[in-house]
C-alpha cells in the first residue's frame, strides 16, 4: 500500500502535468485491458481529468514516454515525485 501523500486526489490541487505511476492493485480493476496491464508499474503524465458522476475518482488520460495515452481510473494512479519523472 503506498504512502498516504503518494494518493492523487482530484481537489489536491492541479493534476494536469503531474507525473503519475500506475498501480498494482489487487484486484485487478475490471476495466483493465492487455495494454492497460502492460502499464502496470510504467510512469506517464497526466494529460487531461474528465469529468463524470464519480467526483471522488475521475477518468484519468495519462501519456507515456512511447507517445502511448490510455485512460484510467484516478484511485488506480500513484502520484510520483517530479525528481523521478521520466
Amino acid at each position: 500500500m503506498p504512502a498516504d501523500d503518494d494518493r492523487l486526489s482530484p481537489r489536491g490541487g492541479v493534476l494536469v502535468g503531474r507525473p503519475v505511476r500506475v498501480r498494482r492493485g489487487a484486484p485487478e480493476p475490471t476495466y483493465f485491458s492487455s495494454r492497460h496491464r502492460a502499464r502496470v508499474g510504467t510512469e506517464g503524465v497526466v494529460h487531461a481529468v474528465v469529468a463524470r458522476a464519480s467526483r471522488d475518482n475521475p477518468l484519468i488520460k495519462v501519456k507515456f514516454a512511447d507517445d502511448v495515452v490510455l485512460f484510467f481510473n484516478l484511485d488506480d494512479l500513484e502520484a510520483v515525485s517530479e525528481r523521478s519523472a521520466p
